[in-house]
């Protein structure tokens, strides 16, 4: 048996390699906070809807960032924009392991603001993906990251519950460095002097072509339903089947899992059902999420959880088909703004519906989901690599 077949990683040239393995020292320290980060407002003090907030502020940090960094990547060195964002994430996590509530919000959105990695690295991977398909290039670098966060999670709820949840941000210090130190190794992707050069003029002709308009639509709506039964489930865990820390860790290993394997193992599967597939999975974890307090149907929600961690990288490989070439990270960044404005209102509307019922978020989920499965499944691109 051929040992790319054993070790698929083995099928990325040098720069993706380290780009992977920079993306599982990342997860190995993500892991350990970043499930836990309601749980942590919560203990700081916020109630539900400042819970809710606090996840909207992240995700429109997030969103005020990536346009710009999308521009900046179809312009400038990709190497030196990643670089950049993986420090920044690094700062915002050592201030969001801080015991005040004000500075831990602060921290959660420098740390939001890092999200600028994302359209560079995209383009990074779609540029040295060499004979590998884009959907296939992406989904063996990001399985990288999911593979850190099998183990992450589960080692994260240990440490909170036995040294207490701030420890969790201080381990993940050491590793998030790790990661960016790892970053700085890679080749600088040489710029082609004949390729069109961008403008900012670029978002608003990617908003005239029907297409792109069409799918950001599609994926607005149902990103808003898919996160408003995703972004309390901590806090629905604890309060209402008494899950502990250490047994959550164990739940955010599972859908990780889940999410290593669909990626390795479906990472040739067209993106549009990818999307309207994991959609229906998400529809099964919230019925799960709503029936039992029992362990082990909760482990297996969460593998049907996955969803939540590997979807984006299908958006992502939808987008890449759909755009020019010379336009690949606007287009990248414009998809990512409304994923996160989607996941902004998501999270602000699942706190005030946590707020009336703790089981609302869910249901208006559980509602939702199989509708916009079909709507993914119709409209979006079906275009071929």
């Amino acid at each position: 048996m051929p040992l790319q077949t054993i070790f698929p990683w083995l099928q990325l040239n040098r720069n993706l390699r380290r780009l992977a393995f920079a993306l599982l020292l990342w997860a190995l320290g993500d892991g350990l906070f970043y499930g836990f980060i309601s749980l942590q407002a919560e203990r700081l003090g916020a109630n539900e809807v400042q819970v809710g907030n606090l996840l909207a502020f992240y995700a429109l940090t997030q969103a005020l960032v990536v346009l710009p960094s999308g521009i900046a990547a179809d312009r400038f060195d990709l190497k030196k924009m990643m670089m950049m964002a993986w420090w920044v994430g690094v700062l915002g996590v050592v201030l969001m392991a801080s015991a005040s509530i004000n500075i831990f919000t602060l921290g959660l959105g420098i740390f939001g603001i890092s999200f600028m990695f994302s359209p560079p690295t995209s383009r990074y991977i779609t540029m040295q993906r060499e004979g590998l398909t884009t959907q296939r290039a992406f989904s063996l670098v990001y399985s990288a990251f999911t593979a850190g966060m099998t183990v992450s999670p589960w080692i994260g709820g240990w440490i909170a519950q036995r040294y207490g949840l701030r420890t969790n941000f201080w381990v993940a210090i050491v590793l998030l460095a790790l990661s960016a130190l790892t970053v700085g190794t890679l080749q600088t992707v040489p710029k082609d002097p004949n390729a069109e050069k961008p403008h900012w003029a670029d978002f608003w002709s990617l908003l005239q072509q029907k297409q792109f308009v069409r799918y950001l639509l599609v994926m607005f709506i149902s990103m808003v339903i898919f996160h408003v039964g995703m972004a309390l489930s901590p806090n629905y865990l604890q309060t209402r089947w008494h899950i502990d820390d250490l047994t959550y860790g164990l739940f955010g290993s599972i859908m990780a899992l889940g999410g290593m394997l669909l990626h390795l193992f479906l990472g040739n599967f067209p993106p549009r059902r990818m999307v309207s597939g994991l959609l229906i999975m998400a529809a099964v974890y919230c019925i799960l999420l709503l029936w039992s307090g029992n362990p082990y149907s909760l482990a297996i929600a969460y593998f049907f959880r996955s969803g939540y961690i590997i979807i984006r990288d299908y958006l992502d490989a939808l987008t890449s088909r759909i755009a020019p070439t010379h336009q690949i990270g606007s287009a990248f960044a414009t998809g990512l703004i409304a994923y996160l404005v989607a996941m902004m209102l998501a999270n602000a509307l699942a706190g005030r519906l946590y707020a009336y019922n703790i089981n609302l978020p869910f249901w208006v989920s559980l509602v939702g989901l199989p509708m916009v499965a079909i709507l993914t499944w119709q409209y979006l691109p079906r275009t071929k690599d």
